[in-house]
């Protein structure tokens, strides 16, 4: 709680995601040591944009572009949480309901990229779930 003058200037002045303790560490961690097999970030950066190119494709989404291998979406219509139910319901698929991150609404969801198998059967998942709205 506080002045809301105050709460604007301190939630525009701060970092729009934060990372946890755990993950800094682990960061820390992958510098510090000679890691084997460490992922072609390249090659992750190519497949997050193939997917994002196929979820496109699908037709009401909205997906933000991104520098990372997580996406935002926003659902033209229809609700996040029904989506996340659907996927995780009848596909065994997890995705973040984003409704409660400041600022967004119930359309918002994010995901993070995955194997391009992993991807193509969210997509798959996702096409289904318009065609039985």
């Amino acid at each position: 709680t506080g002045a809301s003058n105050l709460l604007h200037r301190l939630r525009t002045n701060r970092m729009p995601w934060s990372v946890n303790r755990i993950a800094i560490e682990a960061g820390l961690y992958l510098l510090e040591h000679d890691i084997d097999n460490f992922p072609d970030i390249a090659a992750y950066l190519q497949e997050t944009a193939r997917l994002h190119t196929a979820l496109e494709n699908i037709g009401g989404l909205e997906v933000w572009d991104t520098a990372t291998h997580f996406m935002l979406i926003q659902l033209r219509s229809g609700k996040a949480s029904a989506l996340k139910d659907y996927l995780a319901e009848a596909h065994g698929i997890l995705i973040r309901d984003a409704s409660n991150f400041d600022g967004l609404d119930e359309r918002f969801f994010r995901i993070a990229t995955q194997t391009p198998e992993e991807n193509d059967r969210l997509v798959k998942a996702i096409e289904q779930w318009f065609a039985e709205e």
